[in-house]
């Protein structure tokens, strides 16, 4: 065999892998976007999670989840369970890829346990501005970036979004974004504890 062939031979097969890999992930990425998917694996408590979702969107949300899917854009799962940019949307292809694989080996367990909490990015994607409120109310929010730097120099508990935000309970007060206020309460004890310390 000729080396001209052999090169045509080698490119070919690193041009049919790129195809096959680029085209799996486009595929898995879009079939990720349905909610109903998630929940056709994730089945406990997932797909509770998804009927609230769905009821949501024609009834009264129950839950800080329930309420992002009955928003007009509709908030799917994948937008919040995966982290910011490209980098982010891989890196949730990639737990999915590593779920999807204990699946079918059949060593999955339910309820599933999540591996990778939702940390303030996944929320920052879409609620950026709150850190800006300049109001009363909304200080905790703006003083979050301080605090997050604070606790870890300090090796204190740094609670984030999903500390007061709790997305799938139906404890919380729908009137104060689905906050559950004891919860909220031990936040900010926790909060201006750290910042005393500074």
């Amino acid at each position: 065999m000729t080396t001209n062939r052999r090169w045509l031979i080698v490119m070919f097969v690193i041009g049919a892998a790129l195809i096959v890999g680029v085209g799996g992930l486009y595929t898995a990425a879009k079939i990720e976007e349905n909610d109903a998917f998630c929940a056709s694996c994730h089945t406990r408590p997932e797909v509770t999670y998804y009927a609230r979702s769905v009821e949501a969107r024609v009834g009264k949300p129950v839950d800080l989840a329930s309420a992002h899917a009955a928003v007009p854009q509709a908030v799917r799962c994948i937008d919040c369970h995966s982290d910011e940019g490209v980098r982010g949307r891989l890196g949730a292809l990639m737990l999915g890829a590593g779920d999807a694989a204990r699946w079918i080996s059949g060593t999955s367990r339910e309820p599933h346990v999540t591996t990778a909490p939702l940390g303030d990015g996944h929320c920052l994607k879409c609620h950026t501005p709150v850190l800006a409120d300049e109001s009363f109310d909304g200080h905790y929010h703006r003083l979050m970036p301080r605090w997050r730097e604070l606790a870890a120099a300090q090796g204190a508990p740094y609670a984030g979004c999903i500390g007061c935000h709790s997305s799938h309970t139906t404890d919380g007060n729908a009137q104060a974004e689905f906050m559950r206020m004891q919860r909220t309460q031990q936040v900010c004890d926790q909060c201006h504890v750290v910042m005393k310390k500074r």
